[in-house]
């Protein structure tokens, strides 16, 4: 037998490849299993139990971490109660609605968006980006906080892509955990290429 003949007789009958398998991941608690995955990865998650809990949650992270700017996804907040606030100290800007919103990115304290779909197994956020949705919004501000309600959490990639019945968008980015990268002596750096933190909001639907 040639080594030709050896390839082929690996891939299959008359050079084909063999159907490949079928790839399953279940998990009986899926928000528990992104929440640890995630936590794994560097990131970290509250769960709140309903929407007006969650604006506590997110009004408290701001003022604790003293944010002045905020660059955000309006659609997002929708449903949170008395957020934005009224801190005269804050000052938001919105994606599709702020003339200089990549330069208000740059400057901010903290990005809020939300996200397509997150992935239990590796606790990763499927984000896509859109006149009102825009990238830098997760990607210039220092802190990323992402509103998630539990009923987007999928157990992996494959079984989003399957869910989902319209095409790709044309942006789309998963993120797991805050920005980080390693030189060749495996020094972990956090934050040099985007956020140095992400929080994900859990929020029920």
């Amino acid at each position: 037998m040639t080594a030709r003949d050896e390839i082929l007789s690996r891939l299959g009958r008359d050079g084909e490849m063999s159907k490949p398998g079928i790839y399953r991941r279940s998990y009986p608690d899926l928000a528990a299993q992104f929440s640890a995955a995630l936590t794994a990865a560097g990131g970290e998650v509250l769960r709140a139990a309903g929407r007006a809990e969650a604006a506590e949650y997110l009004a408290r992270l701001l003022q604790e971490m003293g944010a002045g700017h905020v660059a955000a996804h309006r659609a997002e907040l929708a449903g949170f109660p008395g957020i934005p606030g009224d801190d005269p100290g804050q000052v938001w800007a919105f994606a599709g609605e702020q003339p200089d919103y990549r330069q208000f990115c740059a400057r901010a304290d903290v990005g809020i968006s939300g996200a397509e779909a997150a992935l239990a197994e590796t606790g990763s956020l499927v984000l896509a980006s859109g006149s009102e949705t825009a990238r830098m919004t997760s990607l210039l501000p220092p802190v990323h906080v992402v509103l998630l309600p539990e009923s987007r959490i999928v157990a992996s990639l494959f079984e989003w892509v399957k869910q989902r019945p319209e095409p790709m968008p044309a942006n789309l980015v998963l993120v797991s955990g805050p920005s980080k990268t390693a030189d060749i002596e495996q020094t972990l750096i956090v934050g040099v290429h985007g956020p140095k933190r992400l929080v994900v909001l859990l929020v029920p639907d």
